[in-house]
């Protein structure tokens, strides 16, 4: 049963993904092979929030037979979660700016026991909502806002 796809923007993130950590691994090689601990120290930090975000961040949910949900991440990693292992959600509705301007940008963190969290994007395509929000422990916290 689908829960939760992504959409389009899904590529967009995978193709500034992509290009960060072509970055990052071709300024890592570069000094490693040069013996330059600058390109190193350059290229390494492009690798650190690719990775974690291309990991974390969710672009499908499909519940599973019995109480599983099967998560895929921008960069392709497909986990199948038993639902006693996803902590607590959080809910976020509005981002904020540096001046203080406040935004529409409904998000959600779920921990997971064991592994990295998921991040959800909620303007994302949900088919239904309360059963997302009961597969990733966010129900009270949502129907609230």
């Amino acid at each position: 049963m689908v829960l939760y796809r992504y959409g389009a923007m899904a590529w967009v993130w995978r193709v500034l993904i992509g290009l960060g950590l072509a970055a990052g691994a071709f300024l890592t090689a570069a000094g490693v092979r040069l013996g330059s601990p600058v390109l190193i120290l350059v290229g390494l930090p492009l690798w650190a929030p690719g990775l974690f975000f291309g990991l974390v961040v969710v672009v499908a949910i499909d519940r599973l037979d019995g109480d599983r949900i099967s998560a895929e991440s921008l960069l392709f990693w497909w986990r199948s979660l038993p639902r006693e292992r996803l902590g607590p959600g959080k809910v976020y509705l509005y981002a904020r700016g540096r001046v203080g301007r406040r935004w529409y940008a409904p998000r959600a963190w779920v921990r997971v026991r064991g592994s990295l969290p998921l991040y959800v994007d909620l303007l994302g395509q949900i088919p239904n909502r309360k059963a997302l929000a009961a597969a990733l422990g966010f129900a009270a916290q949502w129907n609230q806002a």
